[in-house]
């Protein structure tokens, strides 16, 4: 009974373990190639800002967003901008 106990309590936190999957992590410059794929994680991180929000993918679509948005603005000729 203590074998049975034993490998039980060996296994279990295994099988566990086995259900979770690590994210994996892009970096900014990744989701500034992937264009889709950064839309597809702001959404995930505006659905649940209170979950995700300090997430590192959360973190790294929402700077490259903003380098887009910036280069986009300083890449406007000026007299567009007041139009």
């Amino acid at each position: 009974m203590k074998k049975v106990a034993f490998l039980m309590l060996a296994v279990l936190p295994i099988i566990a373990m086995s259900g979770c999957k690590e994210e994996i992590v892009h970096d900014v410059a990744w989701f500034k190639e992937h264009k889709q794929e950064l839309k597809v994680q702001l959404e995930k991180c505006n659905n649940n800002p209170g979950e995700l929000q300090k997430s590192k993918n959360c973190i790294n679509a929402t700077a490259a967003q903003e380098e887009e948005w910036k280069k986009s603005l300083f890449n406007t000729p000026l007299d567009k901008l007041g139009k």
